[in-house]
């Protein structure tokens, strides 16, 4: 058993923070998010040929906005509703398999939309979830976050 013991006050008035300097417009969401996770890869939608294009580590995936979890996906993206899709480990999909297999180690993923953002992210464990989950929603107040079609590039701890 570890010894090691959780501070949640710390986390929260960390969090806190973050949200206090976001609010004021000083931080965005990629830079808010890198000290909560371990990686995350921008993905580009592409309306006309109705996909989200993923490049991560030195993939190119296109995948079709009608399939599996990327549905909902693209429903978040164009409804300009921030949203935390976490990737379920046992997906008939296998798409923590396939992402896992192209970092490199077995990880937790999850799809971010919000702040203009959609992104793919690899996280460890659920206090970086909830943190993930804490950033993205508190920008949530009134259901509407602007969205543009440019992804941003990667970010690896």
């Amino acid at each position: 058993m570890s010894d090691s013991k959780i501070d949640y006050n710390f986390i929260q008035e960390l969090t806190n923070e973050t949200l206090k300097m976001t609010a004021r417009g000083s931080v965005s969401l990629t830079d808010q998010i890198k000290g909560h996770i371990d990686s995350y890869w921008g993905l580009k939608h592409i309306p006309e040929l109705k996909i989200f294009r993923l490049n991560i580590a030195d993939y190119s995936i296109d995948i079709p906005t009608n399939w599996s979890i990327f549905e909902l996906l693209a429903q978040s993206y164009k409804g300009h509703r921030a949203t935390v899709l976490v990737v379920p480990n046992n997906d008939n999909d296998k798409l923590v398999d396939l992402f896992s297999g192209i970092v490199g180690e077995r990880s937790r993923f999850a799809f971010v939309v919000a702040r203009g953002k959609c992104l793919l992210v690899k996280y460890k464990n659920e206090d970086q979830e909830r943190a993930l989950k804490d950033i993205v929603y508190s920008d949530n107040t009134n259901g509407d976050v602007s969205v543009s079609e440019e992804a941003d590039c990667s970010y690896a701890a």
